[in-house]
C-alpha cells in the first residue's frame, strides 16, 4: 500500500523534527543524565559523582539543582560534618555511603557558595551556611566562617524566615565561645537581642544558656549557676503561661508536649546539675583539657573533631549542641577550655580517609575525671587495624574443628576473639574466648554451636530465629574479630574497623559452618513457628538423650513457656541447663548454673559449679566473674577472703564495678573511713552506662558518711549492724531500717550498694 504525503505536510514534519532537536538537547537529555547520575549515586556505583557534577552544570528545571546540592553535598555543621564518630561507649556514622561517590571539600565548596549566593531563601540556606562555617572552623579561618554566616543572615533579613536568621546569629555566638573569643561572643549576643522577639521564651532561654557558658569560661561557677537557675525558672513559668494560653484559644484536644522533651530544657537542667554538683563538692575551678591526635607513626590528624561529652550524654549521638566541640590543628593539637568539674568522655569525628585502615583502641570505661585542681593532658593515638588470616572470605568449614589465625602484634600479652551472627536486621555479636596467648586458636565446632546468642523470655509475637540458632545454622553467615591487649589489660588494636580501599581492605572476616544439617525443628523455628519448634525439640530430646542440639535449643527457648520474667525462665531452664552443663564441655552452661545459684544464695551448689566452670575455662576467669565470687564470699560473711579478692580484682578491672562491695567490707573490718576514702579515690566507678543511668560517686558517699558520723557516739556500731543486714541479704529488716533512719548519708550509701 502506498501512502501519499503532500509536499507542504512533508515540510511540516521535517520542521517539527528539527525543532525537537534543541528541545531534546536542552531538556530531555539533561533530565536523563540527571536521572542516571541520581540512580548511580543512590546505589553507590562508580561514576555517579562525575555524572552528577556534569548534570549540575547543565540546564535543569527550577529547583532541581538546589535539591541535588542539599541531597548529596550538604552535611550539618561541625557536629554533622564527619563521616565517622568514635567514642568509648559507641561508634556511629553519618549515614553517607562509603564509596567513591563522596564529594571532597574541594568539589563541594563551589556548589555550597552557589547556594549561599543564589539558592532559595529557606531552611536549607541556614544548613548551607553552617556547613561552610564548620569547614572554615576546621581550616582555622574564623573570619570566613563569620563571613558566610553574615551573608546568609543578610539574605534572611529581608524575608519572613526570621527564625533561621536567629539560628545563624546563635551559631556566631557558639563559634566565638568555642574559640574562647568571649568579648566577641558578648557582642554577638547583644546584636542577637536586638533582633529576637522578647516573647520568644525558647530563644531567650538559649541566650541565657550561652551567657552562662561565657561566665563559666571566665571561671565564676556560682554566678553561672545563678544565671542557669534563673533561666530554668523563667522557662518553666513561660512554658506554663504559653500552655495555658493555647489551651484557652484552641478548642478540643491538643497534642501536649512535655517540657522535659524540649532540647533547651534538657540542656539547662544538665548544666544546672553539673554546676550544682561542682559547687557542692567545693570544685569551683574550671580547667583546660588539651592533647594531640596522632597515628602511631607520629603523623598528626589535622581537622579531626574532638567532643568532650558529659556523663549524661555519652549514650546519645553527636549533636550540633555539643557543649565542648573543637577541631584539631595542623599538628593534631586540640584545646578545650572552660571545663566544669565532672566526669567526661572524649569522642572523635573523622572523615573516611582519616580513619581508613586505622582504629582508636579505646575501652568503654575510659573516663576523664575533672576535679578542678589542674589542667588535663589527654593524648590520643590511632593504631593500624590488625590482619586476620583464617577463616576468611566466605570460607565454608565442614570439619570438626575451626582454626582462627591472625597477625602477631608487638607488645601484645594476649588476644580476645569475638564472634558475630547474621540476623534479619544486620548482625549481633558476643565475646567468645579471652586471654589467648598465641596468634591462633583451634576449637571444636561444637564449642561454636554452644555459644548462646539469643534467648527467649516470655511468649514473643515476633521472633528473629537466627540469634536463637546461633552458629548451628548452616545457611547463615558468621563473622569474627580479634583484639590485642598489653600486660596492663589495655587495648592495643583490633581487626574490625573501617577498611575502605584496596590497600586496607584485607581479608573479609566471614565464614560458614557446613558440618550439620537443619532438623525439622530448626526449619519450624526459621519459619517462625516457635511453639511448634519447641515441642519438636523436646520430642527429639526425649527420643534421643544424646541429642545435644535439641537440648541446647530447649534451654534457649524454654522461656516462652514462662510469664516473661527472667526469674521464671531460669527456673524452667534449670533442669535442662544442668543436663546440658553435665553433658557439654562448654564453660558457658556451667557459668549460667553458677549465676542461678548465686541469685538463690545456695552456696554449696554455687561453689561446686564455680569450680567446674573455672576448670572447663582453663582456669581463665574474668574480672567480673571474680568480682561476683568475691561478693559471694561477702554474702557468706567470709569477709577477710572477700576483701583480699576484691583488692586483687580491682587491680585488673578498670570499670571498678564491685568497688561498692569492697568499700562495705573495708569499712566493716577496719572501721576506718580514711582507708575507704583512699580506695574510693583510687578506684572510681567507671562502669558502662545505659540510657538514663549515672555512675555512683563512691568518694562523695564515703566522705559524707565520715562527716555524718562525727556527732554520733554509736554511729560506727549502727553502720556495722546495717552492713551485716546487707551481707546476709536480710532485705526486709534493711528496708525497715531505711524507712526509719534519720541518717541520710548512711541511707544513701546502703541504697547505693544494694543497687550493685
Amino acid at each position: 500500500m502506498k501512502i501519499k504525503i503532500k509536499v507542504k505536510h512533508l515540510v511540516l514534519v521535517i520542521a517539527v523534527c528539527f525543532l525537537s532537536i534543541p528541545f531534546m538537547t536542552s531538556f530531555i537529555v539533561p533530565q536523563i543524565e540527571l536521572y542516571v547520575a541520581d540512580k548511580k549515586l543512590e546505589d553507590g556505583k562508580s561514576g555517579g559523582k562525575a555524572l552528577m557534577m556534569d548534570a549540575l552544570e547543565g540546564p535543569l528545571l527550577p529547583g532541581q539543582k538546589w535539591d541535588k546540592i542539599i541531597k548529596y553535598i550538604v552535611g550539618s555543621g561541625v557536629a554533622g560534618g564527619y563521616d565517622i564518630y568514635v567514642g568509648p561507649s559507641m561508634t556511629t556514622h553519618s549515614g553517607h555511603a562509603i564509596t567513591e561517590a563522596n564529594f571532597t571539600w574541594e568539589e563541594k565548596l563551589p556548589y555550597l557558595y552557589d547556594y549561599l549566593d543564589n539558592g532559595p531563601v529557606d531552611g536549607y540556606l541556614g544548613s548551607v551556611a553552617k556547613e561552610l562555617a564548620s569547614y572554615y572552623q576546621r581550616e582555622r579561618q574564623l573570619n570566613k566562617a563569620d563571613e558566610v554566616l553574615l551573608k546568609a543572615i543578610n539574605r534572611f533579613s529581608a524575608t519572613r524566615y526570621s527564625s533561621h536568621q536567629d539560628e545563624l546569629l546563635l551559631e556566631r555566638v557558639k563559634i566565638a565561645i568555642n574559640e574562647s573569643k568571649l568579648e566577641k561572643a558578648k557582642k554577638y549576643i547583644q546584636e542577637l537581642i536586638q533582633t529576637i522577639d522578647p516573647e520568644n521564651y525558647y530563644k531567650n532561654a538559649e541566650i541565657a544558656k550561652l551567657r552562662a557558658e561565657i561566665i563559666i569560661r571566665q571561671g565564676n561557677l556560682k554566678k553561672a549557676y545563678k544565671e542557669i537557675k534563673t533561666a530554668l525558672n523563667k522557662y518553666e513559668d513561660d512554658w506554663e503561661k504559653e500552655n495555658t494560653r493555647l489551651t484557652e484559644e484552641i478548642e478540643g484536644d491538643t497534642e501536649e508536649i512535655n517540657i522535659e522533651n524540649t532540647v533547651i530544657y534538657q540542656q539547662l537542667q544538665s548544666l544546672e546539675w553539673h554546676l550544682s554538683k561542682a559547687i557542692e563538692n567545693g570544685d569551683e575551678s574550671i580547667v583546660t583539657v588539651n592533647g594531640k591526635v596522632v597515628r602511631n607513626d607520629g603523623t598528626p590528624l589535622k581537622n579531626a573533631g574532638v567532643f568532650l561529652r558529659k556523663e549524661s550524654a555519652v549514650n546519645s549521638s553527636i549533636t550540633e549542641d555539643e557543649p565542648y566541640p573543637v577541631i584539631t590543628d595542623e599538628n593534631g593539637n586540640f584545646e578545650i577550655s572552660g571545663v566544669i568539674p565532672g566526669s567526661y568522655q572524649i569522642f572523635l569525628g573523622f572523615m573516611f580517609e582519616q580513619i581508613d585502615g586505622w582504629t582508636w583502641p579505646i575501652n568503654s570505661n575510659e573516663w576523664i575525671e575533672v576535679d578542678g585542681s589542674e589542667d588535663i593532658q589527654y593524648n590520643i593515638t590511632l593504631h593500624p587495624l590488625m590482619d586476620i588470616y583464617s577463616p576468611v572470605n566466605q570460607e565454608k568449614i565442614a570439619d570438626k574443628e575451626v582454626t582462627f589465625t591472625w597477625e602477631e602484634i608487638d607488645g601484645a600479652a594476649y588476644y580476645n576473639i569475638n564472634l558475630g551472627v547474621g540476623i534479619e536486621s544486620g548482625s549481633v555479636g558476643a565475646s567468645f574466648k579471652t586471654e589467648i596467648k598465641d596468634t591462633q586458636l583451634t576449637v571444636p565446632i561444637e564449642r561454636l554451636y554452644d555459644k548462646q546468642i539469643g534467648l527467649l523470655i516470655g511468649d514473643e509475637d515476633i521472633v528473629d530465629p537466627y540469634p536463637l540458632l546461633g552458629f548451628t545454622n548452616p545457611n547463615n553467615r558468621f563473622s569474627w574479630s580479634v583484639e590485642a591487649y598489653n600486660v596492663n589489660h589495655e587495648l592495643i588494636t583490633r581487626s574490625n574497623g573501617y577498611r575502605l580501599n584496596g590497600d586496607t581492605i584485607g581479608n573479609l572476616p566471614f565464614f560458614h559452618l557446613h558440618k550439620r544439617q537443619l532438623t525439622n525443628a530448626d526449619r519450624l523455628l526459621i519459619e517462625k513457628k516457635e511453639k511448634e519448634a519447641l515441642v519438636a525439640y523436646k520430642k527429639n530430646y526425649e527420643e534421643n538423650p544424646d541429642d545435644i542440639h535439641s537440648l541446647r535449643m530447649i534451654v534457649r527457648m524454654i522461656g516462652m513457656e514462662g510469664d516473661g520474667s527472667l526469674e521464671t525462665r531460669n527456673q524452667l531452664a534449670l533442669p535442662y541447663l544442668i543436663e546440658l552443663a553435665e553433658k557439654s564441655s562448654s564453660p558457658e552452661y556451667s557459668y549460667e548454673v553458677v549465676n542461678y545459684y548465686y541469685e538463690k544464695e545456695d552456696w554449696k551448689a554455687y561453689h561446686k559449679w564455680y569450680e567446674r566452670y573455672a576448670e572447663l575455662n582453663d582456669g581463665v576467669v574474668s574480672e567480673y566473674i571474680q568480682g561476683t565470687f568475691a561478693s559471694a564470699l561477702m554474702k557468706q560473711e567470709k569477709l577477710e577472703e572477700s576483701r583480699e579478692l576484691f583488692q586483687e580484682v580491682m587491680q585488673k578491672d578498670e570499670s571498678n564495678y564491685f568497688v561498692g562491695n569492697w568499700l562495705a567490707v573495708e569499712i566493716y573490718l577496719s572501721e576506718d573511713f580514711n582507708k575507704a576514702i583512699e580506695i574510693a579515690k583510687e578506684h572510681p566507678d567507671k562502669t558502662y552506662l545505659g540510657h538514663g543511668e549515672t555512675r555512683k560517686d563512691w568518694l562523695t558517699l564515703v566522705k559524707k558518711l565520715q562527716e555524718e558520723s562525727v556527732p554520733f557516739t554509736n554511729y560506727e556500731q549502727e553502720l556495722k549492724n546495717v552492713l551485716e543486714l546487707y551481707f546476709k541479704s536480710n532485705e526486709e529488716e534493711l528496708t525497715q531500717w531505711i524507712e526509719a533512719t534519720d541518717k541520710q548519708a548512711l541511707k544513701k550509701f546502703i541504697k547505693a550498694i544494694r543497687e550493685i
